[in-house]
């Protein structure tokens, strides 16, 4: 309807970088049809809208363009307009103002059609730019920050649920009071949620010498890509330079570490004692929750005591918790760069890590052993799990009805890890004791197992391993010049690598106790609620606030019903989402990957975590519920929690697309002396099931052997 001159598409944020106020033009001759057909290579033209300011012009070849014909339709004509600009600076800079009016009027950035035809500029129509990640709320536009997932640093890439990130957002804000910073969950700017998920502001800590290099460690060692990209992002001089601390800044440092410190010396003096203290601790903190809990009267003060129990009891026990991980984890890191110049010194460090003692981890999927050890002793029980699939006997498990061995079994094994799930870390997310089916598949492939291959065997072999690797470690440090002082500091090093180190879980895996505490307690009420016609079902809790809970507690008449069904249906467009940015700039632009060789000369490279070579059948999985793994199949996954971690016995090796050095995935697999790779980009979707490949965990390359998958 336009007789258009030139015309095109017009992007008002990077549809490649996600960043917002840059506008991206890509215009030809003509109508549009053309293009968007894709006939024709266009102009393109990016400009930073905020300035008015053309960043960078690139003509196309433009040989063809679509015409209306007189008396109607179209005609397509051969056009020799490679060294010609479609349409004049002028006009680009208008039309970036315009898309910049157009993207106000609906509040989010648009990707628009135009025209431009008698000197007169045309929107033709505009829809949303559905494909950028979403941005957290209340950004100023004057301050650039960083944000890195928090995702990717505790192996869950899923949306959390309303409940999950309120729970996170008040720990936080009860944590800043450690370091004297007094702000409400809603203010704080510590963690902020983006596409349903959090990510950490990085940008204080930027700022400060000792910060970055702190940041560049623990990232570095939790995810190698996201070390890369954090690498490159503080070169960016809009990001605050970096200085030394002021006198308040030591201030606040002091008054929230040296409790730490504290601790930590009281760990290294005497590891047992510590260990034994903190478990009393651990124990008593989660009866004093139940109790607490179960003494609130209705909703309301429910959702009260939840807050004093995230944002003040959390926060003072997280401390303590601290001080176990660092006590064990400080000297892995001091002892890893004092032996960098001795051959083979950074591998032999890393095996003392394997067969860790004192791991929560470990002894779950020792105890989900011992439980399919007593199945497989039972005649009857081994009978019906080899005969009936992971569901069944799940409803027969929750209904009383599996032979005795084997409820007993299964009920003994849940009753302490039964508050465990995938996606643990969201209080929101059901646990294996709300649906056994997950463990009783991962049972069944522990049937399979032979004795000599079972987690009891393998932990005693990475034990063995890890003494000798320390023996070695010491021989190499005696025979150079101070070698006796040397041994001696490296061997207190590995002492408390050995006795300490296997409390890096213990944290998570105490505030994954306490979640299934304040869940249970929730859905209890949720039971009351739906059966009272309030709510549809008693999980619909999850989908609330916590100021919200207490809003529905005091009998508040909003249509709780329909708020709940938009926010499920929110969470249910997330769960979908394929990318999530390792990291974000406030300005929207989003960092997916590193620049990397991920594939070169057909071998894929990601980052080596556990030593060794394998080779077996692909088993993609990105969501291990009902998974029955056959043993020595590769498991491919996008990144792993606890709950994926009794997959990894019958796993012969494992590569991830997320994880690190320290991550629990990486930890569990040394452990277990399986290979794994992890930092491997879009294994998921390079690697099929059922390619036979080689995976080095020493060099962090896989091979395909077989390209045939299933």
């Amino acid at each position: 309807m336009v007789e258009s001159e030139v015309s095109g598409v017009l992007f008002t944020a990077n549809p490649l970088t996600g960043k917002r106020g840059e506008t991206v033009i890509d215009a030809t001759l003509g109508l549009g049809e053309a293009l968007v057909s894709g006939k024709v290579e266009p102009d393109h033209y990016v400009v930073d809208a905020p300035s008015a300011l053309i960043l960078s012009k690139s003509l196309g070849e433009k040989v063809r363009s679509t015409r209306g014909r007189t008396g109607g339709g179209t005609v397509e004509l051969r056009e020799k307009a490679a060294a010609i600009q479609a349409l004049p600076d002028s006009e680009i800079i208008a039309l970036s103002r315009l898309g910049a009016e157009v993207e106000d009027h609906f509040d989010s950035p648009q990707d628009i059609e135009w025209a431009w035809a008698g000197g007169k500029l045309s929107i033709l129509q505009s829809r949303p730019v559905t494909s950028l990640y979403p941005l957290p709320s209340g950004l100023r536009e004057d301050h650039l920050e960083l944000f890195f997932s928090f995702g990717v640093w505790q192996g869950m890439l899923d949306p959390y649920t309303p409940i999950g990130q309120d729970i996170f957002l008040h720990l936080v804000a009860g944590l800043g009071s450690m370091f004297g910073i007094r702000q409400s969950p809603e203010k704080q700017r510590g963690l902020l949620v983006a596409g349903e998920r959090l990510f950490v502001n990085l940008t204080g800590l930027l700022g400060r010498r000792l910060g970055r290099t702190v940041l560049g460690v623990f990232i570095e060692s939790i995810d190698p890509p996201s070390g890369k990209i954090l690498a490159k992002q503080m070169q960016d001089s809009r990001l605050p330079p970096p200085s030394g601390l002021g006198p308040g800044d030591r201030l606040s440092l002091a008054r929230g570490m040296l409790p730490v410190i504290r601790r930590v010396l009281g760990f290294l003096l005497r590891p047992e004692r510590g260990r034994a203290a903190l478990e009393r601790i651990i124990e008593g903190e989660l009866a004093q929750a139940a109790a607490t809990l179960d003494s609130a009267a209705g909703l309301s003060a429910l959702a009260r005591a939840i807050v004093r129990l995230v944002g003040g009891r959390l926060g003072a026990i997280m401390p303590r918790l601290l001080a176990g991980v660092i006590a064990g984890q400080a000297p892995l890191q001091i002892l890893i760069r004092r032996i960098a110049d001795v051959e083979g010194g950074t591998a032999l460090a890393m095996e003392l890590t394997r067969g860790l003692p004192h791991n929560v981890t470990t002894e779950m999927d020792l105890g989900l052993w011992r439980t399919a050890r007593a199945i497989r002793d039972d005649p009857p029980s081994a009978a019906r799990f080899s005969a009936e699939d992971a569901d069944a006997l799940a409803a027969a498990f929750m209904a009383g009805q599996l032979e005795p061995a084997a409820q007993s079994g299964l009920g003994d094994f849940l009753g302490r890890y039964g508050l465990r799930g995938v996606g643990e870390i969201d209080l929101g997310r059901g646990r294996w004791r709300d649906d056994p089916s997950l463990v009783i598949a991962m049972l069944k492939s522990y049937l399979e197992i032979d004795e000599a291959a079972s987690p009891e065997e393998s932990f005693r072999r990475g034990a063995e391993k890890a003494c000798r690797a320390r023996d070695e470690l010491l021989d190499a440090l005696r025979r150079r010049p101070g070698g006796r002082f040397k041994a001696r500091l490296a061997g207190a090093m590995a002492s408390w690598v050995r006795e300490l180190g296997g409390l890096l879980e213990t944290p998570k895996f105490f505030v994954v106790r306490l979640f299934g505490v304040i869940r249970k307690t929730l859905l209890d009420s949720g039971k009351a609620l739906a059966e009272a016609g309030t709510v549809e079902r008693p999980d619909d809790l999850v989908f609330l606030r916590l100021a919200e809970l207490e809003a529905l507690g005091t009998g508040d008449p909003r249509d709780w019903k329909a708020l709940i069904a938009e926010r499920r249906a929110t969470y249910t467009r997330e769960l979908r989402r394929r990318r999530v940015p390792r990291f974000m700039l406030s300005d929207g632009t989003a960092f997916y990957e590193a620049a990397s060789d991920a594939e070169r000369d057909g071998v894929l490279r990601g980052s080596p975590v556990s030593a060794g070579i394998a080779e077996g059948l692909v088993r993609v999985v990105v969501d291990p519920r009902g998974i029955q793994m056959v043993p020595g199949e590769v498991l491919v996954c996008p990144a792993t929690d606890p709950a994926w971690t009794p997959l990894f016995q019958a796993a012969g090796a494992l590569v991830m697309e997320a994880g690190g050095m320290m991550t629990h995935g990486s930890v569990v697999a040394r452990e277990y002396g399986i290979p794994a790779v992890v930092g491997l980009r879009d294994a998921t979707r390079v690697l099929k099931s059922g390619q036979r490949v080689r995976v080095d965990g020493s060099t962090g390359t896989v091979v395909v052997l077989d390209s045939n998958g299933y």
